[in-house]
């Protein structure tokens, strides 16, 4: 994914946020890609649906593959955009950083694990047994 991708990408992944990104679209004649992650995505998609994961499987699953597609972007201006907008507000709660965990691929969490790492976040517990595992997969590789 390119940051000129996003919108698109999110839109054909996950149509739910359609009718946000349009909002933002009307309000400003276009999308930006930080006001487009965080007010047409993250705000009232994903969060919504990490709040009760139950019966959103399915959507959470499509959101975490556009996150995860975003940050295999060699843009990393796009890695930071996501990480800001995206993940960094998960770390509101234990709870709503935990919600994620079985929506994010193992390199989302890699990326989650390398971003945390000296900011003393006390990680939920399978975070932490996840990290273990991260650490092995890069020991290995």
């Amino acid at each position: 994914m390119t940051r000129e991708h996003v919108r698109e990408v999110i839109l054909e992944i996950v149509p739910e946020a359609a009718p946000f990104v349009r909002q933002l679209e009307e309000e400003h004649g276009e999308a930006l890609l930080y006001p487009l992650l965080r007010d047409g995505f993250a705000d009232p998609v994903v969060l919504p649906a990490l709040k009760s994961p139950a019966g959103h499987e399915e959507l959470l699953t499509r959101c975490f593959t556009c996150v995860d597609l975003g940050l295999r972007s060699p843009d990393k201006s796009l890695n930071d955009a996501i990480w800001f907008q995206v993940l960094e507000p998960l770390l509101d709660s234990a709870e709503l950083l935990d919600a994620p965990y079985p929506f994010m691929t193992d390199d989302t969490k890699d990326y989650v694990f390398d971003k945390l790492e000296g900011f003393g976040v006390v990680l939920p517990p399978r975070w932490a047994a996840g990290k273990a595992e991260s650490l092995a997969r890069m020991a290995s590789s």
